[in-house]
C-alpha cells in the first residue's frame, strides 16, 4: 500500500514478522483502514476537504481525513487505529507491510 497510490481498500496488511503483531491487532487495523477509506469516499466531494484536490481516494488522503476526524473527535476510535495501521505501515511501529500485490515501501509523496 503506497500512501500515495490510489490502491483499493481490498490492498491488506498483512503480518511482516514484527513484534507488535497478532492476527487480532492486524484484523482491527484492516478494518479501522478499510472504514476509513469507506467513510472518505462518502464524504461529499463538495466538502472543504476536497479543496485543490483530484477527488481521488488515495492512502494518503485517507491518512489525512483520519487525522482531521482525530482532531474534530479524539474518541474516533476508528479513525485512530487507521493512524496507528498507517504508522506501522510506513514502519513508524515496525509492524506491517502491504500485500504481495502493492509497493512495500510507503511514501509520503502525496499528490493532489
Amino acid at each position: 500500500m503506497n500512501s500515495g497510490d490510489h490502491g483499493s481498500p481490498g490492498d491488506r496488511l498483512a503480518r511482516a514478522g514484527g513484534v507488535f503483531e497478532d492476527d487480532a491487532l492486524i484484523d482491527q487495523l484492516n478494518r479501522a483502514l478499510w472504514s476509513m477509506w469507506s467513510r472518505l469516499e462518502r464524504l461529499p466531494r463538495s466538502d472543504v476537504f476536497w479543496s485543490h484536490t483530484n477527488h481521488r481516494t488515495t492512502w494518503c488522503k485517507v491518512e489525512d481525513f483520519a487525522r482531521r476526524c482525530v482532531d474534530r473527535n479524539p474518541s474516533d476510535e476508528t479513525a485512530r487505529w487507521a493512524l496507528v495501521g498507517l504508522s506501522m505501515h510506513a514502519g513508524s511501529f515496525g509492524g506491517l507491510r502491504s500485500s504481495p500485490r502493492t509497493p512495500r515501501r510507503v511514501t509520503r509523496q502525496c499528490t493532489t
